[in-house]
This record gives C-alpha cells, sequence and structure tokens, in this order.
C-alpha cells in the first residue's frame, strides 16, 4: 500500500473508505497502480473484494498485488475475493453464437445484446453486494470502465451503470472503483468522461509530464475526495507530484523532488 498516500487521503485499513464511487482518470500514463493500492488494501483489512477484469487478467493482479504482500488464493479461498472475468465471458458468448449473420437487423440485435450485458452486470454486481455485505464492506473494481463501449455496451448503458453504482454505494456498505483511460478519442473523452465524473464521490486524476518523461518525477496526481454527495459540498483536494516505484509511491509538491533540490 502507499502510506503516503494514505496520510493524505485520511483512508488507512482502519478507516477505509466508505460509501464512496472512485474514478481513476489516466493522461498519457498508465494510472492502475492506484487500482493495486485499493485492492490490497481492501483485502488485508480482510474486506470483500469482487474484481471485475475488463483490461487485464487476474494472474496479472496476483502478481502485482504479490508485492504488496497479498495472496489472491489465500483471499479466494478464504472467501474474501472474488473474480469475474468480463472479456472471458463476453468471447465465450460470441462464440456461442453459431451462426452469425449479416442483415439489416444486426446493428439492432447487437445494441438489444448490450444493454442485456450491461444489465446482467450490474444485477450480478447487486446480487454480489448483497451476499457478502453482512460480513463488512465490499470494494467492487471494474479495472477500466473504457473497455465497456468496446465490447458492445453503449455509452447511455454505461451511463446507466455508473448511476447504479454510485446510488449502491449510497444505500449498501460498499464502494465502486473504476479506470478510465483519457486517449483522446473525442466519444470517450467528452462523453464518457463526464458522464463518470459526475457520478463518482472521488477522483483520482494522473497524468503525465507535460515535458516528457523523467525518471526521477513520474507525473502528477490531483484528488478530490468530496465529503457529500453535492459538489457544494466540502471537498478534500490536493496535487503533487509521484514517483512510482515497485512497492511505493513518493509524493511531493511541485519542484520539490530531491533529484531537482
Amino acid at each position: 500500500m502507499f502510506e503516503e498516500l494514505n496520510r493524505l487521503t485520511g483512508w488507512s485499513l482502519s478507516c477505509l473508505p466508505a460509501h464512496q464511487s472512485i474514478l481513476i482518470s489516466g493522461k498519457d500514463v498508465d494510472a492502475s497502480f492506484l487500482l493495486h493500492h485499493f485492492i490490497s488494501m481492501f483485502l488485508k483489512a480482510s474486506q470483500a473484494v469482487l474484481l471485475i477484469t475488463a483490461a487485464q487478467v487476474e494472474s496479472h493482479y496476483s502478481v502485482v498485488c504479490g508485492k504488496f504482500g497479498v495472496s489472491f488464493e489465500k483471499c479466494k479461498n478464504a472467501n474474501k475475493l472474488f473474480v469475474i472475468d468480463l472479456l472471458q465471458e463476453r468471447l465465450r458468448d460470441y462464440l456461442q453464437d453459431s451462426c452469425p449473420t449479416v442483415d439489416a437487423n444486426n446493428e439492432s440485435r447487437s445494441a438489444e445484446a448490450g444493454t442485456e450485458l450491461a444489465l446482467t452486470l450490474c444485477q450480478r454486481i447487486r446480487a454480489e453486494v448483497h451476499r457478502l455485505s453482512g460480513e463488512g464492506q465490499v470494494l467492487v473494481v471494474l479495472d477500466d470502465i473504457t473497455i465497456l463501449p468496446n465490447i458492445g455496451i453503449e455509452v447511455g448503458e454505461v451511463a446507466n451503470l455508473a448511476r447504479s453504482m454510485r446510488l449502491l454505494c449510497q444505500t449498501m456498505p460498499c464502494v465502486f472503483l473504476t479506470q478510465l483511460q483519457l486517449n483522446g478519442f473525442a466519444n470517450m473523452d467528452s462523453t464518457l468522461y463526464p458522464i463518470c465524473k459526475v457520478n463518482c464521490t472521488s477522483e483520482f486524476s494522473v497524468e503525465g509530464l507535460e515535458t516528457g518523461y523523467s525518471k526521477d518525477v513520474h507525473g502528477k496526481v490531483s484528488v478530490v475526495i468530496k465529503e457529500g454527495d453535492c459538489v457544494v459540498d466540502v471537498a478534500k483536494h490536493f496535487t503533487r507530484q509521484y514517483k512510482l516505484s515497485d512497492r511505493n509511491l513518493n509524493l511531493f509538491a511541485a519542484g520539490m523532488s530531491q533529484a531537482v533540490l
């Protein structure tokens, strides 16, 4: 876990985030290190994690979280970790459609399939949270929401999913966490990002340096944690530059890295 980040956010093993819908947005940099941070923190606190993989396979998370001292296998055996391989399930469904045809109704059927997929995913998440919440908090992780439009879920359905997850977090002891890649595609950046931003209660924005790659400073992270459901409520916010290593995240004010002092 990243202790310095925990100190700034006020979250820790003994004080986990609660009733939060957390968005991690990455621009010109891989921000998935924050996913691993939250996953390992909840598992170390013996809280349940529902991991929905769309961008990476389970073994990737197992290896990386192992560096944080978390054994995926032990957590699964203890019924604290549950994985839904979204891409594998989507591929299996596609292959079971043994003889796809090309006709004027294909687009309509594809939209219906995407709607059904989004609805089914939402129902599965709700069912798992209800099943697990009696033993504490549940962290629901969708590792990359940017993937959903690419597997047939229209942006409008993604918006419905984001709203449903925020409502679920308000009414149940759970936290929803997802990542969105800002990659320069207009449909993603101008449509999907605002949808996710308006439905989150906390955002971690990670960007690369404008000056380009540096071995001593990898980028900057800006954090906004709302204290309530309305934008007028008090919010905790800060911006730091960072350097990432295998097991640690060093944070410092702009220009205060030891490499430049």
